[in-house]
């Protein structure tokens, strides 16, 4: 795997070197699992806004509650609740 520098501020460097320390992960491990976690936030974000979109426009808010309705009916398979 090749590798890459990357200039960051001190403190950032003290944060993950002590996450690394603590977590005894390699701190490319750290920066890593941060940047995944900050996709998943940027996609939730960006989901939330589309839903947003979404409810503002009256027709298409209805369009996605009668789909809704339509997916529920299909739930309907004759079995008991556990």
């Amino acid at each position: 795997m090749s590798t890459q520098m990357l200039r960051i501020q001190d403190d950032v460097y003290r944060e993950i070197k002590q996450l690394s320390e603590q977590g005894g992960l390699p701190m490319s491990h750290i920066v890593a699992k941060a940047i995944e976690e900050y996709k998943r936030v940027l996609f939730f974000d960006d989901l939330d806004a589309a839903f947003i979109r979404l409810k503002a426009d009256p027709s298409a808010w209805e369009d996605e509650r009668a789909e809704r309705a339509e997916s529920e009916e299909t739930l309907m398979d004759g079995l008991k609740d556990d």
